[in-house]
């Protein structure tokens, strides 16, 4: 303790109601110049009281409540991780559905100008043109080429 602590300490010593009643000061005197920085101030305690307890019985009253705690906070945030996984992967998933909505009307597009060329072609020469496979296999061969899985 520093004088001036021992001074504030001296206020409420000699004040009511604790001078009447009492008071506790937690974890003084801890030393043995705290004592003589009490008995220098002429503070003189009616009692010390020092408690102690096994390591083993403190830790077995206080683990259960802090292993609670730490499990709580534990579960907090993997909880909140697997929601902020869930939020990227569901945005992923709508970006590429975009995407794949865009590249799929690039697709149409290209198709049917593929598909008009064609006709023009088969109309000028009257012969066996060139068939254009299935729209469907292409359309997935497009997708394929054009957005690869991640």
């Amino acid at each position: 303790y520093k004088v001036k602590d021992c001074e504030t300490v001296a206020k409420f010593w000699n004040a009511n109601p604790f001078r009447e009643t009492g008071f506790l000061l937690e974890d003084c005197p801890a030393l043995p110049e705290d004592v003589q920085v009490l008995v220098d101030a002429g503070l003189y305690p009616d009692c010390a009281v020092l408690m102690g307890m096994q390591e083993a019985d403190a830790i077995k009253r206080l683990l259960p409540g802090r292993a609670r705690t730490w499990k709580q906070r534990r579960d907090q945030r993997i909880a909140r991780r697997e929601e902020e996984k869930k939020k990227r992967e569901r945005e992923r998933t709508e970006v590429r559905e975009k995407l794949k909505e865009e590249k799929t009307a690039q697709f149409k597009e290209q198709w049917e100008a593929k598909k008009r060329a064609l006709e023009a072609d088969r109309d000028s020469e009257d012969e066996d043109a060139d068939e254009l496979p299935d729209e469907e296999v292409a359309l997935q061969e497009f997708l394929e080429e054009e957005m690869p899985e991640i």
